[in-house]
């Protein structure tokens, strides 16, 4: 009976004791952010090119007007840095007043997706910035009006023979812009924590939002960094108009 007795009171002990070492590992638990739910889309990681001298040349070209026809907007005309990377307007304006079919995309890691603009028409961004410069609604330049601007620049002519060896050509122009572009990638942004598990990170409404999208695109949904996939083939759900600009 003794053996018994004190049998039963190491017992009692040691459920005390057992408990009281989980805690820790318990409260560690709790603090833990939620494990990332299978997506179909993966979060932004990595960055863009590390030429820092062609970034700033592409910056450059970005916020020049002379790249349109007759100078009257730059390219962050209607992708401004300060707003998400488009121009904060229902439908862009044209190069002759009047209005798009389409609002500005952001620009903001754009160079991710795997088909650009809203009818997800280029493959690239390179593609994509010639339509825009040479389309008559858009910048309705030529390369024969916009090369001999740059050229005739010395400052963008010392640069473009330091970087490329030779005067503003086409391809290198694209290519300055193209590389810029792909600077303005946004990893760990509120989204990709969201991704990542933290759910707090967007608001209800943004996370409605995207569970709308992502169930409309359920079927078609692929993995990748970007969302451009479930968009674009989600974008006749919501009646996009075809566009009568080439872009």
């Amino acid at each position: 009976m003794a053996y018994e007795q004190i049998g039963k009171v190491r017992a009692g002990l040691l459920v005390p004791l057992c408990l009281a070492a989980a805690a820790p590992f318990a409260l560690a638990l709790v603090n833990q952010p939620a494990p990332p739910i299978v997506e179909p889309i993966a979060p932004i990681t990595g960055a863009g090119s590390s030429d820092q001298a062609k970034i700033a040349l592409g910056e450059s070209l970005f916020n020049d007007v002379r790249l349109s026809h007759g100078d009257v907007i730059a390219c962050s005309g209607c992708h401004r840095l300060d707003l998400s990377g488009d121009d904060g307007r229902a439908r862009s304006t044209a190069a002759d007043g009047g209005q798009l079919d389409f609002n500005a995309p952001t620009v903001f890691s754009a160079a991710l997706n795997f088909r650009l603009n809203w009818r997800g028409n280029f493959r690239t961004v390179e593609e994509q910035n010639e339509a825009v410069l040479l389309d008559d609604r858009l910048m309705n330049t030529s390369w024969e009006e916009l090369l001999p601007k740059l050229r005739s620049d010395s400052d963008y002519s010392r640069r473009f023979v330091t970087l490329y060896g030779a005067a503003p050509d086409r391809t290198d122009v694209l290519d300055a812009l193209a590389i810029f572009q792909r600077s303005l990638i946004t990893p760990n942004a509120r989204f990709d924590r969201y991704l990542k598990g933290e759910r707090d990170a967007i608001t209800a409404d943004e996370e409605h939002g995207y569970q709308l999208i992502r169930r409309m695109a359920a079927s078609h949904a692929i993995r990748a960094p970007m969302s451009a996939a479930i968009c674009f083939r989600s974008s006749a759900s919501f009646g996009i108009p075809s566009p009568a600009s080439k872009t």
